[in-house]
């Protein structure tokens, strides 16, 4: 038997931006998608937002910023 998994999905009245994955967060202040709520915690200094370029791990896949794949570690 093969389980169903149902995508989450999400959109941003202000902008637009639309995402798929339940891990997803997107900031409402500066508009940006951020692959896991980590990543978007250290996006926020206080209420003021830095920009995901400020972080050189990060890397835009589709729209959504995420760890550098080669920054992962690797399985041996």
């Amino acid at each position: 038997m093969v389980a169903l998994v149902e995508q989450v999905r999400g959109s941003c009245a202000t902008c637009g931006a639309r995402w798929v994955g339940a891990e997803r967060c997107h900031c409402a202040h500066c508009c940006v998608t951020y692959d896991t709520e980590m990543l978007y915690e250290a996006h926020r200094l206080g209420e003021i937002c830095r920009p995901p370029q400020a972080f050189a791990q990060l890397e835009q896949r589709l729209g959504v910023w995420c760890r550098r794949t080669e920054a992962l570690p690797r399985a041996i």
